[in-house]
């Protein structure tokens, strides 16, 4: 382990590099640390929600501390906030030319398909889906739980509405004819379905009444 890590003495680095049992060895000992510190992010890792609290500034004291200190040592956080960042983005592209379309009727119903199989490495770009005065960014990344999954997540936005009149909204995710999983909108219009399978979904906002909030 000390080979491994980089403080052996010379005597030990000599024989490892003679010897072919104790090299093989130490490379396995090697794989099995970098499994095992990749997990250790995953598991110490803030939650979707933390990160976009983060994101927009409503972290407060020692947890913004934490999590900013979390993101200069994880790589996958720091790829997660980049993501979230180019939603943003794009988002407000969208928000600025639906400004003037007309006000929505209170049954709304927003549409995400397409999450289908792709290489972990590189995750399909977030998608916008808009009715009325109502979008949702949908995106997906591979699952930090199940191996081979995914988490669904979608960002609410409805044109002269805060996050927080949005909050608690229902929002229901089916396959095909099957209603498969429930979960509500979060204060900052953040909803997430984790462990999913690749797969064509829809998802039905639920709740959203319409009226603008000063």
């Amino acid at each position: 382990m000390a080979y491994v890590d980089g403080t052996a003495g010379k005597a030990v680095i000599r024989h490892i590099r003679r010897c072919p049992a104790c090299a093989q060895q130490a490379e396995e000992l090697a794989a099995l640390q970098a499994l095992l510190k990749a997990k250790l992010y995953r598991f110490s890792c803030p939650t979707s929600e933390q990160l976009i609290a983060y994101r927009q500034g409503e972290l407060q004291g020692g947890e913004n501390l934490l999590v900013a200190q979390h993101l200069r040592q994880c790589p996958h956080c720091a790829r997660e906030l980049a993501a979230l960042a180019r939603s943003e983005r794009r988002a407000g592209l969208i928000r600025a030319a639906i400004k003037v379309w007309k006000a929505a009727p209170a049954a709304l119903r927003a549409q995400a398909a397409g999450v289908r199989s792709v290489p972990e490495t590189a995750p399909p770009p977030p998608q916008i889906h808009r009715m009325g005065e109502v979008e949702v960014i949908i995106s997906q990344v591979p699952s930090r739980t199940f191996s081979h999954r995914w988490d669904i997540s979608g960002l609410v936005h409805i044109a002269g509405r805060v996050p927080e009149t949005i909050s608690g909204a229902r929002v229901e995710l089916y396959r095909g004819e099957g209603l498969i999983a429930i979960t509500t909108v979060g204060p900052h219009g953040h909803f997430t379905f984790k462990g999913m399978e690749a797969g064509d979904y829809e998802i039905n906002l639920v709740g959203l009444e319409h009226g603008s909030q000063d």
